[in-house]
Protein backbone atom coordinates (compact mmCIF):
# COMPACT_ATOMS: atom_id res chain seq x y z
CA UNK A 1 0.00 0.00 0.00
CA UNK A 2 0.87 4.08 -0.51
CA UNK A 3 1.53 4.06 3.42
CA UNK A 4 3.84 1.01 3.82
CA UNK A 5 6.92 0.99 5.80
CA UNK A 6 8.85 -0.42 2.59
CA UNK A 7 12.32 -0.38 4.22
CA UNK A 8 10.56 -2.88 6.59
CA UNK A 9 8.68 -4.70 3.82
CA UNK A 10 12.27 -5.03 1.93
CA UNK A 11 13.45 -6.50 5.00
CA UNK A 12 11.09 -8.86 6.10
CA UNK A 13 10.96 -10.57 2.07
CA UNK A 14 14.59 -10.94 1.67
CA UNK A 15 14.77 -12.64 5.02
CA UNK A 16 11.55 -14.77 4.21
CA UNK A 17 13.60 -15.90 0.92
CA UNK A 18 16.97 -16.11 2.32
CA UNK A 19 16.25 -18.31 5.15
CA UNK A 20 17.12 -21.88 4.08
CA UNK A 21 17.45 -20.75 0.62
CA UNK A 22 13.52 -19.99 0.12
CA UNK A 23 13.07 -23.74 1.28
CA UNK A 24 10.49 -23.71 3.53
CA UNK A 25 6.67 -23.37 3.37
CA UNK A 26 6.40 -20.07 4.86
CA UNK A 27 8.76 -17.86 2.98
CA UNK A 28 7.05 -14.77 1.07
CA UNK A 29 7.29 -15.70 -2.33
CA UNK A 30 4.69 -13.58 -4.25
CA UNK A 31 4.78 -9.89 -3.23
CA UNK A 32 1.43 -8.04 -4.23
CA UNK A 33 2.71 -4.28 -4.31
CA UNK A 34 0.23 -0.96 -4.73
CA UNK A 35 1.26 0.39 -8.33
CA UNK A 36 2.13 3.91 -6.79
CA UNK A 37 4.92 2.73 -4.55
CA UNK A 38 5.63 -0.46 -7.29
CA UNK A 39 8.83 1.38 -8.78
CA UNK A 40 10.27 2.70 -5.74
CA UNK A 41 9.60 -0.71 -4.19
CA UNK A 42 11.30 -3.09 -6.57
CA UNK A 43 14.13 -1.23 -6.49
CA UNK A 44 14.41 -1.41 -2.87
CA UNK A 45 13.81 -5.30 -3.09
CA UNK A 46 16.11 -5.35 -6.13
CA UNK A 47 19.29 -3.88 -4.13
CA UNK A 48 18.37 -5.65 -1.30
CA UNK A 49 18.13 -9.01 -2.81
CA UNK A 50 21.61 -8.13 -4.80
CA UNK A 51 23.21 -7.26 -1.67
CA UNK A 52 22.80 -10.90 -0.26
CA UNK A 53 26.11 -13.04 0.18
CA UNK A 54 25.58 -16.22 -1.01
CA UNK A 55 27.72 -19.53 -1.61
CA UNK A 56 29.57 -22.12 1.10
CA UNK A 57 29.31 -20.84 4.46
CA UNK A 58 31.79 -23.57 4.82
CA UNK A 59 34.34 -21.46 3.00
CA UNK A 60 33.44 -18.06 4.01
CA UNK A 61 32.02 -16.40 7.49
CA UNK A 62 29.71 -14.00 5.83
CA UNK A 63 27.51 -16.31 3.84
CA UNK A 64 23.52 -15.41 4.61
CA UNK A 65 22.21 -18.26 2.47
CA UNK A 66 23.49 -21.61 1.24
CA UNK A 67 22.46 -23.83 -1.48
CA UNK A 68 19.79 -25.63 -2.36
CA UNK A 69 19.27 -29.24 -0.58
CA UNK A 70 20.21 -31.08 -4.03
CA UNK A 71 20.44 -31.74 -7.79
CA UNK A 72 16.68 -31.94 -8.17
CA UNK A 73 15.62 -29.26 -6.06
CA UNK A 74 18.01 -26.94 -8.47
CA UNK A 75 16.46 -28.11 -10.86
CA UNK A 76 12.92 -27.70 -9.96
CA UNK A 77 14.07 -23.90 -9.24
CA UNK A 78 15.10 -23.32 -12.41
CA UNK A 79 12.07 -25.17 -14.26
CA UNK A 80 9.70 -23.03 -12.34
CA UNK A 81 11.73 -19.62 -13.51
CA UNK A 82 11.63 -20.67 -16.97
CA UNK A 83 8.63 -21.23 -16.79
CA UNK A 84 7.67 -18.23 -15.69
CA UNK A 85 9.70 -16.04 -18.26
CA UNK A 86 7.94 -18.32 -21.05
CA UNK A 87 4.56 -17.08 -19.99
CA UNK A 88 6.18 -13.55 -19.65
CA UNK A 89 7.97 -12.75 -16.67
CA UNK A 90 10.92 -10.87 -16.54
CA UNK A 91 13.86 -11.31 -14.90
CA UNK A 92 15.06 -8.76 -13.13
CA UNK A 93 17.71 -10.27 -10.55
CA UNK A 94 19.33 -13.78 -10.92
CA UNK A 95 17.41 -16.55 -12.59
CA UNK A 96 20.22 -18.69 -13.33
CA UNK A 97 21.87 -21.25 -11.13
CA UNK A 98 25.72 -20.90 -10.10
CA UNK A 99 28.22 -22.55 -12.63
CA UNK A 100 30.06 -25.32 -10.65
CA UNK A 101 30.27 -27.26 -7.81
CA UNK A 102 27.49 -27.34 -5.73
CA UNK A 103 23.36 -26.33 -5.60
CA UNK A 104 23.81 -22.84 -5.41
CA UNK A 105 20.89 -20.47 -6.77
CA UNK A 106 20.88 -16.81 -7.00
CA UNK A 107 18.46 -14.55 -4.59
CA UNK A 108 16.16 -13.73 -7.99
CA UNK A 109 13.56 -11.34 -8.36
CA UNK A 110 10.69 -11.60 -11.73
CA UNK A 111 8.80 -8.79 -12.26
CA UNK A 112 5.59 -8.51 -15.13
CA UNK A 113 4.26 -11.54 -13.07
CA UNK A 114 0.69 -11.78 -13.65
CA UNK A 115 -1.92 -13.90 -11.70
CA UNK A 116 -3.07 -16.32 -14.42
CA UNK A 117 0.89 -17.55 -14.23
CA UNK A 118 2.31 -20.99 -12.44
CA UNK A 119 4.34 -19.03 -10.53
CA UNK A 120 1.95 -17.59 -8.78
CA UNK A 121 0.04 -20.76 -8.10
CA UNK A 122 3.06 -23.07 -7.24
CA UNK A 123 5.20 -23.34 -4.04
CA UNK A 124 8.94 -22.75 -5.52
CA UNK A 125 11.12 -23.94 -2.86
CA UNK A 126 13.84 -21.50 -3.78
CA UNK A 127 15.07 -18.01 -3.13
CA UNK A 128 12.84 -16.49 -5.38
CA UNK A 129 10.31 -13.92 -5.56
CA UNK A 130 7.44 -12.48 -7.70
CA UNK A 131 6.09 -9.49 -8.17
CA UNK A 132 2.77 -7.85 -9.12
CA UNK A 133 1.41 -4.61 -9.45
CA UNK A 134 -2.41 -4.08 -7.69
Amino acid sequence: MDDADLELAVKAIVDSRVINSGQVCNCAERVYVQKGIYDQFVNRLGEAMQAVQFGNPAERNDIAMGPLINAAALERVEQKVARAVEEGARVALGGKAVEGKGYYYPPTLLLDVRQEMSIMHEETFGPGSAGGRI
